[in-house]
């Protein structure tokens, strides 16, 4: 990874950021995933838990504060921001859980290391076992994917040439509360003839906006930790990303407030799709 002016933390070492990315890839790349679909459904609830999220959650606590000595925050346990670290890991164990149980490959293992002052995730790195796809990003570094350099600065609109704006979206867990205001906007998006895609995990789908698979990813409602790692890879690979300042939500509630968010690929579509999608931040 390259470095490259970008404004970080007075307390982080920007030179340990590359360092920590290679240390927790090959973490991550030694964990055996039990891949025979024998995980059992452990919480049934809004929130689905299956003994893979648990298995993942273990090792990813076993590991994570031997790369740095922070605390670490994960979607599978109580949140407790009191404890928070200067710095201090996020993670999503198993985003996409669903997919997973249905036996859908779209599907990430999700680690961000952030900055608690600001709040902003330093380092990102998204798994995706099944099709082996490791995607990276380090503040002021850049982004690979499975080490490849990522970049969306390219005039088609994506990998393919494909001319026609390819929108992802994701649908909440609390999808009554936005259901209303989701219709409005595909039906703003659909007149539009852009082409429409869902599937079910936040941080595969930014990545794919990333790579420049899709156009641009839009949510209602997600959770930072869904989205925390795989922001860190849109923004190095220059994707437009809109998530609210700090400054809206309580410190105390920073991690557990829903909050709304839109990855855009390519410039040009950025103004119509803060407009449509009425998410913005400057």
């Amino acid at each position: 990874m390259t470095s490259k002016k970008t404004a970080l933390p007075p307390a982080v070492d920007s030179l340990q950021l590359p360092l920590i990315v290679k240390q927790v890839k090959e973490a991550l790349l030694r964990f055996h995933l039990p891949l025979d679909r024998s995980q059992r459904v452990s919480r049934d609830v809004e929130n689905v838990q299956t003994t893979l999220d648990q298995q993942v959650d273990a090792y990813l606590h076993s590991i994570l504060p031997a790369v740095v000595d922070a605390s670490v925050v994960s979607e599978e346990r109580e949140l407790r921001t009191r404890y928070l670290t200067e710095t201090f890991w996020l993670i999503d164990p198993i985003d996409g859980t669903i997919n997973a149980i249905t036996g859908s490959t779209d599907w990430a293992i999700s680690v961000a290391l952030v900055d608690s002052q600001s709040m902003q995730p330093l380092v990102g790195i998204v798994y995706l076992p099944l099709l082996n796809e490791l995607f990276v990003g380090a503040a002021g570094y850049g982004a690979e994917l499975n080490d490849r350099p990522l970049s969306v600065q390219s005039p088609r609109r994506n990998v393919k040439g494909y001319s026609t704006p390819i929108i992802s979206f994701g649908v909440p867990a609390n999808i009554a509360e936005v259901a209303t205001r989701m219709g409005g906007t595909l039906s703003k998006i659909m007149h539009r003839g852009w082409v429409t895609r869902q599937t079910g995990s936040a941080a595969v789908d930014i990545c794919r906006v990333a790579r420049g698979s899709w156009s641009a990813f839009f949510e209602y409602n997600l959770m930072y930790w869904d989205v925390a790692a795989a922001v860190v890879i849109a923004r190095e690979a220059g994707c437009y990303v809109a998530l609210p300042p700090r400054d809206d939500y309580p410190s105390e509630e920073t991690l557990s407030t829903p909050r709304n968010v839109l990855v855009v690929s390519h410039s040009p579509l950025v103004k119509a799709l803060k407009e449509v999608t009425a998410i913005a931040c400057e």
